[in-house]
């Protein structure tokens, strides 16, 4: 990448400038996301040591902070290096539209194929840069089918990538029906496909049973894993796979994962959702995929915002085909004659096919009337 030096003030800048003169889009979003990780530090008198430097709480998640409010002069997001000099210098100084600083709702929808599939995706919108848009729409494309972001079009959702803080990479909004993904993540396939799941299952009212929002955190969660891993060509490291617990054999209990293992159930699960041929599903066939694995998925054994029950026990007792998984050990094989029982290294859940339906407690139903 060529550099033009550049004055500013007293001050002597050096910017990224393409061939086409202008500063590159992504050299704009880095130096921003660069002033942003900056933390200004307090010295507090006499000589400096580790205990006299604090971090300027002013300074935190000044990069959302700076998103978050428009600056009286916003600039367009197409500079040369001498007129991006000013903001180059202090991102703060001033605002780029898409940058740090919302533009308007994109709907560029050349190069998607079909009529039908432009049409879907134009009633999308997506706030963020042109190169975000692209990637979100082409990930769109490949996780979903026409139909159903024809739904997600008619419920109104729209998608905003922007510097969200650290705490997610990625949001839900039901009520403003909105889809936000951070910045780093927005080139990651499995975050956009989690939330607008997510959105599915909240608003596509032809769905049924586990397919459809549960407001229960953990098994939300958990099914809308399930459902990012069998959309997706590959696996999704959730950080829910963090949640997942796992019975330790020397120990016999159960506890959390470590890296390897979170690593290695999320590969299996993503194997288990795609019916082992590593590329993503779409539409029925992801739902259906879902439908006949989750139970026997690592993701299933989520323990998330649930005191500590895992997902699949919380499920058992709402949804029929669904069983407990024993909260003492995992259930061992029995030997045949003549030969050593094997320990299931996964703990699974089978559905109870021929279980007999639960009779209604009689919850939002009216009592029956007394003959005379």
């Amino acid at each position: 990448m060529e550099y033009r030096k550049v004055r500013h003030g007293r001050h002597t800048l050096h910017i990224p400038v393409g061939e086409d003169g202008y500063v590159p889009e992504k050299a704009l979003i880095d130096r921003f996301q660069q002033w942003s990780d900056q933390r200004d530090t307090l010295h507090l008198g006499g000589e400096i040591s580790s205990a006299d430097l604090r971090r300027d709480p002013r300074k935190a998640n000044r990069g959302w902070k700076d998103y978050t409010h428009r600056a009286e002069h916003v600039l367009p997001n197409k500079l040369t290096p001498e007129q991006a000099a000013k903001w180059w210098h202090d991102p703060g100084s001033c605002d780029i539209e898409d940058i740090d600083v919302a533009g308007k709702p994109k709907r560029n929808i050349l190069g998607l194929g079909s009529k039908a599939q432009k049409r879907a995706q134009a009633r999308i919108p997506v706030t963020a840069t042109k190169t975000e848009e692209a990637q979100i729409r082409r990930d769109l494309d490949k996780a979903f089918t026409t139909e159903e972001l024809d739904t997600l079009g008619r419920s109104r959702a729209k998608i905003h990538v922007y510097p969200r803080t650290s705490k997610a990479a990625g949001s839900y909004q039901s009520g403003r029906n909105r889809v936000t993904v951070d910045r780093q993540c927005a080139s990651e396939p499995t975050t956009i496909t989690h939330e607008v799941v997510h959105a599915l299952r909240d608003k596509d009212k032809s769905r049924r049973g586990i397919l459809a929002k549960s407001n229960i955190p953990g098994i939300e969660e958990s099914l809308t894993v399930a459902e990012q891993q069998a959309r997706n060509d590959s696996p999704g490291l959730s950080g829910y796979y963090w949640d997942i617990k796992v019975f330790d054999e020397k120990t016999r209990r159960w506890r959390g994962p470590t890296n390897k293992e979170a690593k290695r159930m999320a590969e299996e699960d993503h194997k288990l959702f795609t019916g082992g041929r590593e590329k993503g599903l779409r539409g029925a066939a992801a739902m259906e995929s879902v439908s006949r694995n989750w139970s026997k998925s690592h993701i299933a054994r989520l323990s998330y915002k649930s005191k500590g029950k895992m997902a699949v026990n919380q499920a058992a007792g709402i949804y029929l085909g669904i069983e407990p998984l024993s909260k003492a050990q995992p259930k061992v094989k029995k030997k045949a004659a003549g030969s050593v029982s094997v320990p299931v290294s996964r703990p699974t859940a089978v559905a109870a096919e021929n279980r007999a339906p639960k009779r209604a407690k009689g919850r939002g139903m009216a009592k029956r009337t007394k003959g005379r």
